[in-house]
């Protein structure tokens, strides 16, 4: 199912009432099913995968540090280049920035591009005013840590940021950039772990953030993931940090299943699994209670009901997936009354949020019409077909 799906006019609002619809549910009384994830380890080494990033045409990739790789559903097929950090969609162009002997910023053009020299390791890329970003540990003659490339060399973006960036996206137009940060003289520039760049100089953005592996943006709000964190994610306000209290040690990887947030950590936590949790209706939820890890989770991304994983696990990735996905509209994994008045009021044209109207497409035909009804009734007895 896609979030393209469109439904079928002739079981709109002009053909079906929510009278009709309540009448047809009627039988389904108050049961509630229950829609179990499943762990599936990944079948083929491919190292300890360290990024993820989906391109515009759809298609995934991974890097870490045995290289980069394109999924062609169901294996990897190898591009080269390895000790991968970080990957990037700039411009429509696959991006990767990477460590160790031959490390620095490469552009994938039927082969790896090397972009410029004199970057070492870097450990994060985005794309900031149709440039490339990069971040890391190294040093350029006008400054270090992080740089952008004006198409034929690379600038500095100042030297404040020490001793060393892990993360960069755009939020809110500004470049943003997390990492191991000190005070910098003068400045104090990321002397809190998040800093924003306002085009001419570094600032701290908020207080209270050390070691920050991880940024992304969810719901509109910028995320930042700790390693030395008492709360492990916060979410910025526009004026503080406010504590998330994600479950487990630390928060290494951020990502974004099924609209809600998931948070990726490490194997320091006194009881054990899970390492992976879902922020769901405001609460945090395990994903996975089985998962052996040889080091940490590095990297998350969500692809509709399959959540892709990757860092120090068997084969260096795997894949989180909703086994039961029909029926669970608002993907909390249950069918219940709650999924019910989902999938009547896209029926009755009252709901159009593009992941509710591909889910109540129940018996895959391209529609969301009134034939989906009898199969959203068999999920939910505990009968999914």
């Amino acid at each position: 199912m896609t979030a393209s799906v469109r439904f079928a006019s002739r079981f709109s609002t002009h053909a079906l009432t929510a009278f009709l619809l309540v009448s047809l549910f009627r039988g389904t009384g108050h049961a509630s099913a229950q829609c179990l994830g499943q762990w599936i380890p990944g079948q083929q080494s491919i190292g300890t995968v360290r990024a993820f990033v989906t391109m515009p045409n759809g298609d995934l990739y991974a890097g870490g540090s045995t290289g980069v790789y394109r999924w062609n559903g169901s294996s990897w097929v190898i591009l080269g280049l390895q000790g991968v950090n970080a990957l990037a969609n700039v411009n429509g162009d696959l991006v990767a920035g990477a460590s160790g002997t031959g490390g620095g910023v490469f552009r994938w053009d039927n082969g790896w591009i090397p972009l410029g020299s004199g970057l070492g390791a870097v450990y994060a890329v985005t794309q900031y005013n149709n440039e490339i970003v990069a971040g890391g540990f190294f040093t350029l003659p006008d400054g270090r840590n992080v740089a952008r490339w004006d198409g034929a060399s690379w600038h500095s973006l100042s030297d404040t940021l020490m001793p060393s960036v892990r993360a960069l996206t755009v939020y809110d137009g500004m470049l943003i950039a997390g990492g191991f940060l000190s005070p910098s003289p003068g400045t104090g520039a990321g002397a809190q772990g998040v800093g924003y760049w306002d085009g001419a100089a570094w600032h701290t953005l908020g207080s209270g953030l050390n070691t920050v592996r991880a940024l992304t943006i969810h719901d509109g709000a910028l995320i930042a993931g700790c390693q030395d964190c008492s709360e492990r994610a916060y979410r910025w306000t526009g004026v503080t940090w406010q504590p998330l209290s994600v479950p487990g040690s630390y928060a290494w990887a951020l990502g974004v299943f099924q609209g809600d947030l998931v948070a990726g950590g490490g194997c320091n936590c006194p009881t054990g699994p899970p390492y992976i949790h879902r922020l769901h209706n405001g609460s945090w939820q395990p994903l996975e209670t089985v998962l052996t890890l040889n080091n940490t989770i590095q990297a998350l991304e969500g692809r509709g009901d399959d959540l892709f994983v990757g860092g120090g696990i068997p084969n260096g990735w795997g894949i989180y997936r909703t086994t039961c996905p029909r029926g669970d509209l608002n993907a909390d994994g249950l069918v219940n009354d709650a999924d019910q008045v989902i999938l009547i009021d896209v029926l009755l044209n009252i709901d159009d949020e593009p992941d509710h109207v591909s889910r109540a497409d129940l018996n895959d035909d391209a529609h969301a019409d009134g034939l989906d009804i009898a199969v959203f009734t068999a999920c939910r007895t505990g009968g999914c077909p």
